[in-house]
């Protein structure tokens, strides 16, 4: 589950 996570903020920081 950490890596879900981790695929979700590492997506908002790209984002950013």
């Amino acid at each position: 589950m950490a890596g879900y996570l981790q695929a979700l903020v590492n997506k908002f920081c790209l984002g950013e």
